[in-house]
């Protein structure tokens, strides 16, 4: 085993939603983040564990965020996108949001709505370009991440392809 959560507010109950999953490592400079789901005595949560080798040894800093009463908090990823990092997660049964930190660590700001779908990755490729992948109905979706940076800090917008497509559709 690599990581085992053991922050003093743990709940650990075979077969509940008390389980570490979800989880997803990012190297920052000289430092690993873990981030995580599961479930303390407050609610559900999103974790964090950091180490200086992706094979531990893993400190675990317990929740990043406000523990969730009677709803669970799924599939954390985080980029950094210009000076800011970038927090999304889902809201068992409720939805995907986001949340902008100045650190991977935080502190974040106030929970945005991010659509459509949930579970999402985010990305970016060697030639610059942002995706995201997403559920909907059990369907993977993969679709083009754009950022408004008309916005301070910038807003990610998952592109709507339709109206790249529906234009040349009407054109033939």
């Amino acid at each position: 085993m690599v990581f085992q959560p053991d922050h003093p507010d743990m709940v650990w109950e075979e077969g509940g939603w008390a389980d570490c999953r979800d989880p997803t490592v990012v190297k920052i400079e000289d430092t690993y983040y873990l981030f995580y789901t599961g479930r303390d005595t407050e609610g559900g949560i999103i974790g964090l564990a950091t180490a200086t080798n992706p094979a531990g040894t893993w400190e675990d800093q317990g929740s990043i965020l406000d523990p969730e009463i009677n709803v669970m908090l799924e599939s954390p990823t985080l980029i950094r996108f210009g000076n800011f990092f970038y927090l999304f997660y889902n809201l068992s049964r409720i939805g995907e949001y986001y949340r902008i930190g100045e650190s991977p660590t935080g502190p974040w700001g106030e929970p945005i709505p991010f659509q459509p779908g949930w579970a999402h990755e985010i990305w970016q490729d060697p030639r610059g370009n942002w995706s995201a992948s997403y559920l909907t109905d059990y369907t993977v979706t993969i679709r083009p991440l754009i950022w408004d940076t008309s916005k301070h800090p910038p807003n990610p917008i998952i592109e709507d392809i339709s109206r790249i497509f529906i234009p040349y559709i009407q054109s033939k």
